[in-house]
C-alpha cells in the first residue's frame, strides 16, 4: 500500500491543512515502511477547489492520505480519490509510517463518507 503524507519540513507532517502542504512523501508501507518519493506541491497556495484535484491526481498512485488538519471541500473532494483519509495527532513522518506499517491503528481515525465522520478502524 502507497499513503502519502504532506510535510513542510520534510521532517513532520504539516499541522495545517493537507492541501497546504509543500512536499508530499509517498510512503510504501509493507513489512516496512519506505520512503519512495518527495514530491513538491506547487498548487499549496491555490484555492481548495483548484488545488485538491491537483493533489489527487499528483498522488493518484497513493491509496491513502494521512492528514492533521484539512478543509471540508478538500476532504470531499479527496475522500472520492483515495481509499482510505486517515486523521492522526502524531507528528514525526517516519514514526507515522512505522507505525502503519506495523499495523498499529491506535492513534489515527479514518473518515468514512457516509458517516462524515473520522471513526477508528483498521485499513
Amino acid at each position: 500500500m502507497r499513503i502519502a503524507i504532506g510535510t513542510n519540513d520534510r521532517q513532520n507532517i504539516n499541522p495545517h491543512h493537507f492541501g497546504e502542504s509543500r512536499y508530499f512523501y509517498v510512503v510504501e508501507i509493507s513489512v516496512h515502511a519506505r520512503v519512495v518519493a518527495c514530491r513538491a506541491n506547487p498548487w499549496w497556495n491555490l484555492k481548495v477547489s483548484q488545488r485538491a484535484p491537483r493533489i489527487a491526481a499528483l498522488l493518484g498512485d497513493c491509496e491513502a492520505i494521512v492528514i492533521r488538519g484539512i478543509v471540508k471541500q478538500g476532504l470531499d473532494i479527496l475522500s472520492q480519490t483515495f481509499r482510505s483519509v486517515l486523521l492522526t495527532r502524531l507528528t514525526e513522518v517516519d514514526d507515522i509510517a512505522a507505525r502503519l506499517a506495523r499495523g498499529e491503528m491506535a492513534e489515527f481515525q479514518t473518515y468514512n463518507p457516509a458517516t462524515q465522520k473520522f471513526e477508528r478502524q483498521q485499513l
